[in-house]
């Protein structure tokens, strides 16, 4: 009986990448939602796995871990955090901010989000490039 429940889901991945998914997205919805970023150390935590399981759940397709995916993941990741060094001034997001006259801390809130999401990607890449070496040895 569990051999047979091993061979099924090794034959059926594509059930991690919908679980991945579907836990990721009612995670992250949940906490915005509820209690929003600024809230408890524990909520913020569990917002952070959300995104992490996110970027797995994107980055398996159809159950198939390969660690080029993740490879890509990180160069890209490496561009975009490069990337606001090489624009010009006028996408500075304290200059959109003062231009477009938005009140608050828009600019703080964009850049902190921004280095969120990057961050929880480079978890993710190299959470994931490490198990997909191992899983290959």
């Amino acid at each position: 009986m569990k051999n047979k429940f091993l061979t099924m889901m090794k034959a059926n991945k594509n059930w991690l990448t919908v679980l991945l998914f579907v836990i990721a997205v009612l995670i992250i919805t949940t906490m915005l939602l509820h209690v929003g970023v600024r809230a408890l150390p524990a909520t913020k935590l569990l917002y952070f796995t959300g995104f992490i399981a996110l970027f797995f759940a994107l980055l398996n397709p159809w159950g198939r871990m390969s660690w080029k995916y993740y490879l890509i993941l990180l160069g890209v990741l490496v561009v975009l955090s490069v990337l606001p060094f090489f624009l010009g001034d006028e996408y500075d997001l304290v200059k959109i901010q003062a231009r477009r006259q938005i009140p608050g801390h828009w600019a703080e809130d964009m850049a902190w989000s921004i280095g969120f999401i990057l961050f929880t990607g480079y978890l993710a890449g190299i959470i994931g490039l490490y198990i997909s070496i191992r899983r290959r040895k």
